[in-house]
Order: structure tokens, then sequence, then C-alpha cells
């Protein structure tokens, strides 16, 4: 129970007594020729390590047959008899998971920048929904800054005709008729009124006009928003789904964590993903060029620098390795080595240690 995962080690020693199995087959072979070094030999009833039957290929099976049968209560199944299928390297086991967990990440970043591309999408034709909204507010205050101005042309032309009602004498009436009627009939055919007139009947059919863009875009507006959001809530879905996929990936192999953690630190130390790939199949790597130290804030040049994925002695945890030295040391070896160069001398702190998760 030292482990993730229950197992068990069990260590075999296989003590038996009795004649040799190849003495029996050449007595069987030959009976009338017996061995005469066979009176010279031990006595056939002492004990001896022999793996002959404890280890052959029938009995091998039957362990398996019999182990599982005793497993079937807990839910453990036997691997297929006879089966063809070849041993997986565990540097292989383990490259296949880190692809398998880039390819869930592209895919989270890939649906992630949908989403917010979506979300612009979204707010964008708000935006126009609210320019829309401005312009055809601009256009009801001009239909009625026009329609107030026609109102006072009317009012002008009924105070005229109340004015000659309003005169007693007829004689004047008579004289000042033609003049005041052709005054009204001036006034009530003004081509400013008329021009009033017809540029109120424009704008209220332009705004009859917007009004229908309006409630068109608007339905359209709420319509798009609509799947928008439903699209992004499949994406915030199918997001949550690869998540808790990677978090059983992490949960099932805890050393994940430690890979994941040291893929990360090579994109920030600027170290190319090919290089950072064949470190991982188990291979040596060698890197030329610049990387970034995070703990001093400043580029080293790497010639020819061999890259590894080690363990620890202590805990047998997986860390980068550069020259065969934890990252982080190879990078104070290199700023040393600087300063050594430029003459100044530095007492390095004892007992650093690197980034860590």
């Amino acid at each position: 129970m030292d482990e993730k995962t229950p197992h068990i080690h069990a260590t075999v020693v296989p003590i038996v007594t009795g004649e040799r199995r190849k003495e029996k087959t050449q007595k069987q072979d030959k009976p009338d020729k017996p061995d005469k070094k066979q009176y010279r030999k031990k006595d056939r009833n002492t004990s001896r390590l022999c793996a002959d039957d404890v280890m052959a290929r029938n009995k091998l099976k039957e362990y398996q047959n019999s182990y599982a049968e005793w497993m079937k209560p807990y839910g453990l199944e036997r691997g297929i008899d006879g089966s063809k299928a070849k041993h997986t390297e565990t540097y292989e086991y383990y490259r296949n998971i880190f692809l398998q967990t880039e390819t869930i990440k592209e895919e989270i970043g890939s649906l992630q920048q949908e989403k917010e591309q979506e979300r612009q999408a979204v707010k964008l034709l708000q935006q126009k929904e609210a320019q829309e909204q401005l312009r055809l507010s601009a256009l009801q205050e001009q239909a009625d800054k026009k329609q107030s101005e026609l109102k006072e042309n009317q009012k002008l032309v009924q105070e005229a005709k109340t004015e000659v009602k309003m005169l007693g004498v007829e004689k004047s009436l008579k004289k000042t008729a033609k003049n005041i009627s052709d005054g009204i009939e001036s006034l009530m055919g003004n081509p400013k009124a008329k021009k009033l007139e017809a540029q109120n009947d424009e704008l209220r059919q332009e705004i009859e006009t917007l009004q229908e863009e309006k409630e068109a875009i608007s339905k359209q507006a709420k319509k798009d928003i609509a799947e928008k959001d439903r699209s992004i809530l499949e994406k915030d879905s199918t997001i949550n789904i690869l998540k808790s996929k990677l978090d059983k990936l992490f949960d099932c192999i805890p050393s994940l964590k430690e890979y994941d953690f040291i893929l990360r630190l090579c994109e920030t130390i600027k170290l190319p993903y090919h290089i950072a790939k064949q470190a991982f199949s188990g291979k040596d790597a060698f890197y030329t060029g610049k990387l970034f130290s995070p703990e001093h804030s400043q580029h080293f040049e790497a010639d020819n620098a061999k890259i590894t994925i080690d363990k620890s002695s202590k805990d047998n945890t997986p860390f980068l390795a550069i020259e065969g030295k934890e990252y982080s040391g190879w990078f104070r070896e290199q700023k040393q080595k600087f300063f050594e160069y430029l003459g100044i001398k530095v007492n390095q702190p004892k007992n650093q240690q690197g980034q860590r998760r």
C-alpha cells in the first residue's frame, strides 16, 4: 500500500527434492546403460533450487487462472488467454499519455478561443443595436421638431381666420375681403408650409421604415445572441468534460502532474517543443541556443546542452535536467561562470531549490 495503486511483491524460492529431470530422461532413453557418474552425485533427497516445475508454462497459466477465480468477487478480470499484446515501455506509455494530454489542452484552448470570439460577436451585435436605437431617436427628435413647426404655421392660419370674423364693418369687410382672402390663401398655400408638410411626411415614412428595420435587427440580434449563448454553453460543457478527463488522468497517474509541470516549465525556459518531446521519449536531447531562467530573469547560452528527464534518488520524483543537473542548478552555474568571467566573487546560497509546483 506504499503507492497509489495497491499491489503485491512476491518472492518465490522453489526448493525441491527428488531425482533431476535430466537424469530421469536419460534413464528412460537408455535404461540398460546407467550413468556411472550418478553414483558419485549427492543424495537425491537433498533439497535444492529448481524452477522447472514452478515456472513451467502450464503452471504459469494455472496460476493466472486460479488467481483470476479468487479475484472475481473484487471485480478483477483475467487477461486474455493467448493474447499477442506487446508490453508497452514505461517511457512510451507516458509519452502517449502526454500526447493525449496535449491534444486535450489544445482542444480546450481552441474551444475557449471560439467561445471568446462568439462573445465578441454578441457584443458587436449589441453595439449595433444600440447605434440603431440612437439613430432612430435622433430621427424621431427631428420629426418632432418639424411637426412643431407645422403646427405653428397652422396656428397662424387659424389666427388670420379669426381676425377676419371679428371685423364688424361690412364695408371694410367687402373692401378688404379680397385682400384678406388672398392673404389667407397665400398663407395657406405658403411654400414653406407645404415644404414642411412634405418633409414631415418623409420623416414619418423614414421613421416607420427605421422602426421596421429596428424591429428586424432586434429580432435577428436576439436570435443570434440566443444561438451564440447556446453555442457558448455547449463549448462550456465540452471544456468541463475535457477538464474532468484531465483531472481523472492526474488522479489515476499522480506522477503525470509532475510531468505536466515539467512540460510547462520547458515552455517557461523557452526550450523548443521538439527538444522537450525527445527528452520525454526517454532519449537524450541536445540543444544549442538561449534558455530563460525564471530565477534570474535573464537568458543564458546553451552550447549543445544535454536535456533529459531524470528522477530524484530521494523520492523518485521526475525533474528536468540540463547536463545531468537539475535545471535550476545549471542556471546558477551559468550565472556563477558569468560573474567569474567579470571577476566578481559571489557566494552561492546553500540548499537552494529550483522552481517547484
